[in-house]
């Protein structure tokens, strides 16, 4: 018994040692932000309570969801009249991970990132209109974060970062919440994007790759795996992931290497990658009609933009306060991003031309 712990000790001994004492060369390698033009400017910002996480809209009401860690809260900005506002907030025991806004409820993953038997984490459906919990399932995995929710098929997909599993949520009955299963995965998954036949892509940031999961006759199962970035050296942390609007391309941020891959979503086979600014972490479309990739930069405090179909970089945002890390877009030209270390969530326009 003690050889397995040993074992695990050891890994995070050298992963904090090659964190924060040893980086790798590859980790110096970036886009100098000084040399794009910086095209937002801030409208508003609030503060928030600690650590705001993910931030999801209801563009119908002009209001903004964020999930706070340290906070154990779940916020309600209004961001109507170029303006942020508090609205509402509801507290949670365990810490608000991440938030999907899902007709109207709030999808909702939370922890208490303990291990062992003191373990727990949850997804809620939550009402934001009556401030009341429409239903709640124990996740069955460790560290629930990120949700992508199948609307054809009533299901919802959970990464668990620790367990190194996928929960499979039936919400076929909103108000009951049932896990159909868990599904064993690379370690650490994290980003998680769906395909409209029901294949989900998946990152792994400590596994150095993404994977493919698909339904088959024994139920969901790892179909595909990339293979690593670099397999010789240092691949980085595979972050964030986002399907293209033709659904032939994924493009996958990576935290580790300062760069933004794309893969295609048929055989995971990287096809190309471009330098970022430092930290590459949240990925969202800014516009549909001439796509454009939003970035959010945590080391270098902004938002990258980049064209999906040129792969060229646009520009950057106004300086963020510290560690920019939900991001999500609004009507109109703009964008919302919380500040993970600054308590903070900032409004900005962006132009384009």
């Amino acid at each position: 018994m003690k050889f397995p712990l040993i074992k695990k000790i050891t890994k995070l001994i050298r992963r904090a040692w090659r964190i924060y004492a040893m980086p790798p060369k590859e980790t110096l390698i970036f886009l100098d932000p000084k040399q794009l033009p910086v095209i937002s400017t801030i409208l508003a910002s609030s503060r928030t309570a600690l650590e705001p996480k993910q931030v999801s809209v209801d563009h119908a009401r002009e209001l903004a969801y964020v999930s706070c860690m340290k906070g154990h809260a779940l916020q309600e900005f209004s961001f109507a009249g170029d303006t942020l506002t508090l609205t509402n907030e509801w507290r949670f025991t365990e810490q608000c991970v991440e938030c999907e806004f899902l007709d109207g409820l709030i999808l909702l993953t939370t922890t208490n990132f303990k291990r062992g038997n003191n373990q727990k984490s949850h997804l809620w459906v939550f009402d934001p209109v009556t401030g009341t919990v429409v239903s709640q399932v124990d996740t069955q995995g460790e560290w629930s974060k990120v949700i992508s929710v199948d609307h054809l098929r009533h299901l919802a997909f959970v990464s668990n970062w620790h367990s190194n599993d996928i929960s499979v949520i039936d919400l076929s009955d909103i108000t009951n919440l049932q896990v159909v299963q868990k599904v064993p995965c690379e370690e650490a998954p994290r980003g998680l994007v769906l395909k409209p036949d029901g294949t989900l892509i998946a990152t792994s940031f400590y596994g150095r790759e993404i994977f493919a999961i698909a339904k088959g006759d024994n139920g969901y199962q790892v179909t595909k795996r990339s293979g690593p970035l670099d397999p010789t050296g240092y691949s980085g942390n595979m972050r964030d992931i986002l399907l293209s609007p033709d659904t032939k391309t994924v493009f996958v941020s990576n935290l580790g290497r300062n760069m933004v891959h794309w893969h295609d979503s048929e055989t995971l086979e990287l096809v190309g990658s471009l330098s970022t600014p430092r930290q590459p972490n949240s990925m969202r479309f800014m516009k549909t009609q001439t796509p454009i990739i939003g970035v959010s930069c945590r080391k270098d405090s902004l938002v990258f933009f980049f064209d999906a179909v040129t792969k060229k970089p646009i520009g950057v945002s106004a300086k963020t306060e510290k560690l920019p890390t939900g991001l999500t877009a609004v009507e109109g030209g703009g964008f919302i991003v919380t500040n993970f270390d600054g308590s903070s969530i900032e409004l900005h326009k962006v132009r384009y031309h």
